[in-house]
């Protein structure tokens, strides 16, 4: 497959990463990487940025292996692992798929997750941390805990001990199984429940008859019902013990090799209170028809992975690779392929490279859906890349043209607030305004405006260069410790109209208060949605380059610092961590940073909340890329952009075919916040429902018709309007304006009368929503929509939702009666089952960061 896809890979840097390790006995296969060259390599220091260390104002623990190592990922799936202080159960979680792992000093905590609609508007995770759970690695704990020593996008490395008296835990992002390489201690895996069945080598045995010898040992256990296999490079001597509350397996000896966990069933005997499709005593046993697969592919295993990415111009699909490093066990066969599991995002697209080996059985389920075991070395993660680039695929309609030609020339002359013109405002309104002015210049250059586009540029280009000259009043900075991009803060002071406005640095001129304040500035200086802030930025200044490319071409390197920050393709970038935001298993992006909340992070993992903000940044990134004429950026931006628009539409979005989520969840039509382990009906700074759905569609921009397919907009526009009502909040927030824009997919002659008659209030540089569109913005988006449609018209085909009925039904909605009945019916009612934060809690906790007005 690889020599297929090299003639296609044009622009694109060959080379080689991850040699074999000359691990003792292995058989090794080092992938080919496609991956682009950087960016740029620039030292963010000779760009005249101030640069900060502070190791002292952010949450850098010892479980970094080299603390003093820059960069460092903000926004990791496993993030939680090294912000934990203390062990703290669930707080370090990770939730690596399938397994929710959460590090201690043996080893690794492991539990299974159980989604549960807790309400309307919440749908969770549910996760024990008590009793339902296993344990894996050695029988005591290391001194130091653990360390993280390597990472990638799909993968991370957890480390004990040291060289001699250690081990190595490779967490593998999609994986079955979890790995561990020991390294002279004795390897041991207990649960706090009662084992029912043990089987080694495929034989009966009795536990407390032992030790016992083998390379395979099958553990059954009551509590949870769960089935473990537990698979070892050699033949492994193993003490057991069992009582009604506690199971074990540990070495005799100390080992060298490599021992493996897996997940075989989760309905073993038909009494799992979270698992089996009925309910206790009625459920009957789930046939274990992973094992087999399990028990074939066990051998192989995944030590790291790379992501490349390949361009197909013959059918205008690009694809990101995932590539893994493989070992085998000594002596087995090492062409027997790595398995793990495919998302329903993977499932909606072509993945080349997969076999699926149970196409109609689903092998988990979690908040983001089923997923299902596939086979391969390496897997093209195909997309239609986006053909749409600074304009609608569409002119302006010429019965409206002299219209959006007149509110052009009535909204060429806006300048954001006095703060905002000064640099002193927070980075992500001032990226929204930016960008607000960019767009109304390439409206004037669609509409054959040059002059007015001219007008706009030259304010919009001042404004440009005082961020990137670092003049500006709140001012970015380099961070040396973690290696990003971050604001200074501003605490904005005009002494009540008595003095010049400034900011108020308290007599000290190196005073940044985002520092130390993860509220400060939506929690930039924290690293939070660096991707929506920048985005904004990256598309102002993309606007600028692809008029002016003498403006461009001298403040290049400055403008690539913005693209560099969230999305650096390469690690021979030392700057800046790669890709901080995507998550290319998931296909979309992580906003939250490294705030802390009490001293611990969220204990529901990673989060974001806007998709169409964060499929901003990434179309701002292609846009980049062609305003350069660098089409390496130009194809990745397409594909990242492509992907964040097939993951929202999957996880985000969804109608009646959506197999995600339950019933009681998707007839909201759309979801607010998405964590690893919560998905909630909310946003930061509101529960109604008219800022969920408005947050999921700015900016307006021309990449939001493919972030709006009639289908799903018809079913989703009813709520969000009847939220709305036309008053209140939805009017002076300005969110009414997304209301008439949603309109104009399916009504524009409606939606142009309710634009033409809005507030200019709504489009206000002091409206919390409406700031970053304008009036022009909004008639042009009406004007170059598709005429003659309708709701009635639609057939539900557009997206790819209808695909989606192939997969099976939608998990059904477990609440907190159903559950606790359950757990009751097995005799569980005094087990303390630890879920993750509810919506409320998670509010409280956002409390603490301070007032994010977004």
């Amino acid at each position: 497959m690889l020599a297929l896809l090299l003639p296609l890979l044009a622009g694109f840097h060959l080379h080689r990463h991850h040699p074999c390790s000359g691990h003792a006995g292995e058989v090794c296969s080092a992938p080919q990487d496609f991956a682009p060259d950087p960016w740029s390599t620039t030292d963010p220091r000779t760009l005249g940025f101030r640069t900060v260390e502070r190791s002292k104002t952010a949450p850098v623990e010892e479980t970094w292996m080299h603390p003093d190592l820059t960069p460092k990922p903000t926004a990791e799936w496993w993030e939680n692992m090294v912000l934990t202080k203390g062990d703290i159960n669930g707080n370090g979680n990770g939730f690596v798929i399938p397994y929710i792992v959460d590090p201690k000093p043996y080893g690794i905590k492991i539990a299974i997750p159980f989604p549960l609609a807790v309400s309307e508007t919440i749908y969770e995770n549910g996760f024990d941390t008590l009793v339902l759970v296993t344990n894996f690695g050695a029988g005591a704990n290391f001194d130091g805990g653990y360390k993280v020593v390597r990472s990638d996008k799909l993968s991370l490395d957890l480390v004990w001990g040291k060289p001699g008296e250690g081990m190595k835990c490779i967490l593998m992002r999609g994986s079955p199984y979890l790995t561990c390489e020991y390294d002279g201690i004795k390897p041991a895996f207990n649960a706090p429940q009662m084992m029912t069945t043990f089987t080694v080598d495929d034989e009966p045995a009795n536990c407390k008859e032992g030790p016992h010898t083998g390379s395979r040992f099958l553990l059954s256990f009551v509590q949870s019902d769960e089935t473990w296999i537990i698979y070892s490079e050699f033949p492994i001597t193993m003490a057991c013990e069992s009582d009604a509350s506690w199971s074990s397996l540990q070495a005799t000896e100390p080992f060298q090799g490599v021992v493996r966990a897996a997940l075989g069933n989760n309905c073993t005997s038909g009494r799992s209170a979270f698992h089996c499709d009925a309910m206790p005593p009625l459920a009957k046993p789930s046939p274990p028809v992973f094992v087999k697969h399990l028990d074939a592919h066990a051998h192989v295993y995944a030590v790291g992975a790379e992501l490349s990415f390949s361009k197909d111009e013959a059918t205008g699909t690009g694809a990101v690779h995932y590539q893994w490093e493989k070992r085998a066990f000594n002596g087995t066969d090492a062409s027997t392929p790595l398995i793990f599991h495919q998302m329903v995002h993977h499932r909606l697209t072509e993945v080349v490279g997969s076999e699926l080996l149970e196409p109609d059985l689903h092998s988990s389920v979690s908040i983001h859906g089923p997923s299902w075991l596939a086979a391969g070395d390496e897997w093209a993660v195909t997309y239609k890349l986006p053909e749409v680039m600074w304009h609608p695929p569409r002119p302006v309609r010429a019965d409206r043209l002299d219209e959006v030609v007149k509110q052009l020339e009535a909204d060429k002359d806006f300048l954001p607030p006095l703060n905002y013109q000064l640099g002193a405002g927070d980075p992500y309104n001032a990226g929204k305004m930016l960008s607000r002015m960019a767009r109304v210049a390439l409206i004037a250059e669609h509409v054959e405006r040059k002059d007015i586009a001219d007008h706009v540029l030259d304010l919009l280009q001042p404004l440009a260069d005082m961020y990137l000259n670092a003049s500006a009043a709140n001012y970015f900075l380099y961070d040396a410790s973690w290696g990003g991009l971050i604001s200074c803060g501003c605490v904005y002071d005009d002494c009540g109209g008595k003095c010049l406005p400034h900011c108020n640095k308290g007599g000290d001129e190196d005073f940044c208060p985002c520092l130390t304040d993860p509220g400060m500035d939506f929690g930039n200086g924290f690293y939070n949605d660096h991707h929506f802030h920048y985005g904004y930025h990256l598309y102002a200044y993309a606007t600028l380059a692809h008029f002016r490319p003498e403006w461009a071409a001298k403040n290049k390197e400055k403008i690539l610092l913005f693209a560099r920050d969230f999305a650096n393709p390469s690690e021979d970038d030392k700057h800046f961590p790669v890709w901080r935001n995507k998550d290319w298993y998931l296909g979309f992006s992580w906003a939250s940073g490294i705030a802390l909340a009490a001293g611990q992070p969220f204990r529901n993992g990673r989060n974001q909340e806007s998709t169409s903000e964060s499929i901003n940044a990434y179309y701002a990134l292609q846009l980049l890329g062609d305003a350069l004429g660098d089409d390496r950026m130009r194809t990745i931006g397409q594909i990242a952009t492509a992907a964040e628009l097939h993951s929202a539409d999957t996880y985000w979005h969804m109608d009646e075919h959506s197999v995600v989520y339950p019933e009681i969840i998707k007839k909201n039509k759309i979801m607010g916040i998405l964590w690893q382990n919560l998905a909630q009906y909310q946003t930061w700074f509101g529960g109604q429902p008219f800022m969920v759905h408005g947050i999921q569609i700015i900016p307006i921009t021309p990449i939001s018709e493919l972030n709006h397919h009639l289908h799903w907009t018809c079913q989703e526009y009813p709520l969000f309007k009847k939220s709305c009502g036309g008053g209140g909040q939805c009017l002076t927030d300005g969110w009414i304006t997304f209301v008439t824009l949603d309109r104009a997919v399916f009504d524009p002659d409606g939606a142009w009368k309710e634009a033409i008659a809005l507030s200019d209030s709504v489009f206000s540089g002091q409206s919390p929503a409406g700031n970053g569109n304008s009036r022009a913005n909004t008639l042009h988006w009406i004007a170059t929509r598709p005429e003659n449609v309708s709701c009635e018209d639609d057939d539900g085909a557009d997206g790819h939702k209808h695909l989606q009925a192939s997969l099976g039904p939608a998990p059904r909605g477990r609440t907190p009666a159903h559950w606790g009945i359950r757990a009751a019916s097995v005799g569980l009612v005094g087990l303390a089952v630890v879920g993750v934060a509810s919506a409320l809690l998670a509010t409280r906790v956002r409390a603490q960061l301070g007032p994010l007005l977004r």
